[in-house]
């Protein structure tokens, strides 16, 4: 398993129990977190101690939210999700994020998402693009 799948599995291991201490482990020091909508007046954080405020805001924000991974594309400089948010009043938003990763940490994570009801809309990506797609060594 190549080392940025790890990293990406043990961190959305970590965002899906609110672990916040994990979760923050996982960037570098100076990395950057942009978040898919604003969570009080913002939605970029710089470093640990401010990506720290803002994902303990957005655990409080979406409570009783539900996040369920989609599929997956690794390559070497980082990594690439799509998931699926579920609110807990049903209300089904999709997105996805991008992970650019060097030394075993997250050095950036920006994340995406199309806000509306989109029931049963797990669109896999076409293997082409998840075997080895234009030489980047892309697995699921």
């Amino acid at each position: 398993m190549h080392q940025n799948e790890k990293l990406l599995d043990a961190f959305t291991h970590a965002w899906l129990v609110h672990d916040i201490d994990a979760v923050v482990s996982f960037f570098a020091a100076d990395a950057v977190f942009f978040a898919s909508s604003a969570y009080g007046t913002r939605q970029r954080a710089s470093g640990r101690e401010d990506i720290r405020a803002l994902v303990r805001e957005m655990f409080e924000t979406d409570v009783g939210a539900i996040l369920e991974p989609i599929d997956k594309i690794i390559f070497d400089e980082g990594a690439f999700c799509r998931w699926r948010y579920i609110m807990p009043d049903g209300e089904i938003s999709l997105g996805c994020d991008y992970f650019a990763m060097m030394n075993g940490s997250v050095t950036l994570k920006d994340a995406y998402r199309k806000e509306g009801s989109f029931q049963n809309s797990a669109v896999k990506i076409p293997t082409a693009y998840r075997n080895n797609a234009g030489g980047n060594n892309a697995t699921t």
